[in-house]
């Protein structure tokens, strides 16, 4: 059983604090999920990808920031993280056997597009790639979340900002 507001809230005027009141009434409530949702887990490209120096990839204002020192604790990084850019089939056959029906994640787009404009990096893409097909092969749909200001994550466009 919730309780439910049934006044709008109002302001004391000797106090100037917000007073509510909850009416007595009690309701029922029948609480779910909608019958297509779909249950999923979800990752940040920086918390799980790791290979931080390889194939390409550049420099985005985190591998800065936390290797400044100080910011995050123990300072550690993103360098290695969980591994996922080499342990991707593990990680999918992991969701798979947890019932995930769905995996949101973020590009890095320092791994796309190293110097921040211009050429693209052909092997960062691949990187993308592959577990996207990984996890298609496994019933398991993607969800892409371009973060699109993780355009302004790379490093030399921050470095060029100034």
């Amino acid at each position: 059983m919730l309780r439910y507001i049934d006044q709008p809230i109002r302001e004391n005027r000797n106090t100037h604090l917000k007073k509510f009141s909850l009416h007595n009434r009690e309701r029922n409530y029948t609480m779910g999920f909608k019958k297509d949702f779909i249950w999923g887990g979800a990752t940040a490209s920086y918390q799980v990808e790791g290979a931080a120096y390889e194939d390409g990839k550049g420099l985005n204002i985190w591998d800065i920031f936390c290797k400044d020192g100080g910011h995050i604790y123990e300072n550690q990084t993103g360098d290695a993280a969980c591994d996922q850019y080499h342990r991707y089939k593990e990680d999918v056959q992991i969701m798979k056997e947890m019932g995930m029906k769905a995996y949101r994640f973020s590009l890095s787009w320092a791994r796309i597009m190293p110097e921040g404009t211009g050429t693209v990096n052909e092997k960062g893409l691949k990187y993308y790639d592959n577990p996207i097909n990984e996890l298609l092969d496994n019933g398991i749909e993607p969800f892409l979340l371009p973060y699109i200001t993780g355009i302004f994550h790379t490093h030399f466009i921050y470095r060029a900002a100034g």
